[in-house]
C-alpha cells in the first residue's frame, strides 16, 4: 500500500484518485474545492462493475496532502503547473516520486528546477482509461480502457521501476493487459523538438 497524493480538481485528477483508493492505496487530494469532495469516491468500469475508491482527507492545505507522500499525481492544467509544484515543493521528500498527466511540454525540466532535492520525476501522456462522464468530486465513469500509454522518466534508469509502480496504481483488473512505454523525459523532449524543426 503506498501513499498516494493527487493534485488538481478536474476529471484526470478524479479518476486517478477513484482508481487508486480502489486499489487499496492511501489517497489525499489537494483541491482548491475541498467542499466538492466526498471521502468515497464511486466508479463505473466498461463491464458494468462498479467500484468504491476511498479517500484520505481532502484538503486545500499543501502539507497535508503532499507530506510523506510516496507518489504525487500533479493533474492541472499545463498553465497551472508551474504553480502547483511551487506550492507542494516545500513538503516533498527527496524519494517521493513525483509526476505529471499530461507530463509533457517540460514538466521534467520544471520540475528538477523547482525542486532540485527530488530524485525522480515522470510524466505521462494520458491515464491509461478513458474517462467518459463524471460528476465532479463524486464519481466517474471509465468507457474504456487502452491498452498502452507512454510514460516519460527522469533520469532514464527509473522508467522499468516506475512502470511498475504506475501499473499497481493505475492498472484496471481487466483482462486487458496495460502495457506502458517508457522514455527519457529528454529522449520525449528531444523527439519532439526535431519533429517541429522538420516541419
Amino acid at each position: 500500500m503506498l501513499r498516494v497524493a493527487i493534485c488538481g480538481d478536474g476529471p484526470i485528477a478524479l479518476s486517478v484518485a477513484a482508481v487508486c483508493g480502489w486499489r487499496g492505496h492511501l489517497v489525499r487530494v489537494l483541491s482548491e474545492a475541498p467542499h466538492h469532495w466526498r471521502e468515497c469516491l464511486t466508479g463505473r468500469l466498461p463491464d458494468g462493475e462498479r467500484f468504491a475508491g476511498p479517500l484520505e482527507p481532502i484538503t486545500k492545505v499543501p502539507r497535508k496532502a503532499i507530506e510523506r507522500a510516496n507518489v504525487v499525481f500533479v493533474c492541472v492544467r499545463h498553465y497551472q503547473t508551474e504553480e502547483m509544484l511551487r506550492r507542494i515543493a516545500p513538503y516533498l521528500a527527496p524519494d517521493c516520486l513525483v509526476g505529471a498527466i499530461p507530463g509533457f511540454g517540460g514538466f521534467g525540466f520544471l520540475a528538477r528546477r523547482i525542486m532540485p532535492a527530488v530524485t525522480s520525476f515522470f510524466g505521462m501522456q494520458r491515464i491509461p482509461f478513458v474517462v467518459g462522464g463524471h460528476v465532479p468530486g463524486r464519481s466517474v465513469y471509465i468507457s474504456g480502457i487502452r491498452r498502452q500509454t507512454f510514460v516519460g522518466t527522469m533520469p532514464a534508469n527509473r522508467a522499468p521501476v516506475v512502470a511498475e509502480l504506475i501499473k499497481q496504481l493505475l492498472g484496471l483488473r481487466s483482462g486487458t493487459r496495460l502495457t506502458i512505454v517508457v522514455q527519457s523525459l529528454r529522449h520525449l523532449a528531444l523527439r519532439l523538438v526535431r519533429k517541429f524543426v522538420e516541419r
